[in-house]
């Protein structure tokens, strides 16, 4: 005997979706982050996001231990090496900054997202991503100029746009550009000393977006190291690349 046929169920009918702890934390810390992100931040990563999103091959992200939101600018076409000195979000390579573990002239592009002011020798972490860099690689990154102190674990330093030069004296086609303004700065200030009040953040760190160069929040740099004949940096035997 012929059984008859059962109607098909509807798309999703009988199923259901198991919302987990995990999800739930990621949709608050969304939240939060929208309501705790400094213009500064969001003006950064708009400027950084088409660098970013047009490397390919090894690219080192030098202090990109945790969540960013330049983590979704990250396109598959390159080999994200997250590089951090914290395990509390375990990086792909723990390692100093100063001290990569990474053959001389073996990677194509590094990125440092305000990790310059962290670190206690900002001279000598530029000199070796410049080691680590093929000839013609990217360096590109961004540094805060007004700020809160925030430990990182520690916070020791604040750049103009003539400091971020200065670092990258050995580079070439140095781009360094500001954003934000006096007005941006004061707000990030109060709001940081004053919690309560960054209720109002989405709307008072609109006053960030017109940039003022003799007062801006921070910098975008970008530089390549220099091709052809140059002195080359001290080679270190081992590591990755």
């Amino acid at each position: 005997m012929k059984l008859a046929e059962s109607p098909p169920r509807p798309k999703g009918h009988g199923t259901t979706k198991v919302v987990g702890p995990r999800f739930m934390r990621r949709q608050l810390g969304r939240v939060v982050r929208f309501w705790v992100r400094s213009g500064h931040r969001l003006q950064l990563t708009a400027a950084l996001e088409p660098i970013v999103k047009s490397l390919g091959g090894i690219v080192l992200d030098v202090g990109g231990g945790r969540e960013a939101p330049l983590d979704a600018a990250w396109g598959s076409g390159c080999r994200r090496i997250r590089i951090d000195i914290s395990e509390a979000r375990p990086p792909t390579l723990m390692a100093d900054a100063a001290y990569l573990p990474i053959r001389d002239g073996s990677v194509d592009a590094i990125v440092m997202c305000e990790l310059l002011e962290h670190v206690p020798d900002p001279g000598r972490v530029i000199s070796e991503a410049r080691r680590a860099l093929k000839p013609g690689g990217i360096l590109c990154g961004s540094v805060p100029f007004i700020a809160p102190v925030h430990g990182d674990p520690n916070d020791f330093f604040r750049f103009t746009a003539g400091g971020v030069r200065l670092l990258l004296k050995e580079f070439e086609d140095v781009q360094v550009v500001g954003h934000g303004n006096h007005l941006g700065a004061a707000w990030r200030l109060v709001s940081a000393r004053f919690r309560l009040l960054r209720v109002l953040n989405p709307v008072l760190r609109l006053l960030s977006l017109r940039t003022n160069e003799t007062c801006p929040e921070g910098y975008v740099f970008s530089g390549r190291r220099v091709r052809g004949n140059e002195r080359e940096p001290r080679r270190q035997n081992g590591g990755l690349g």
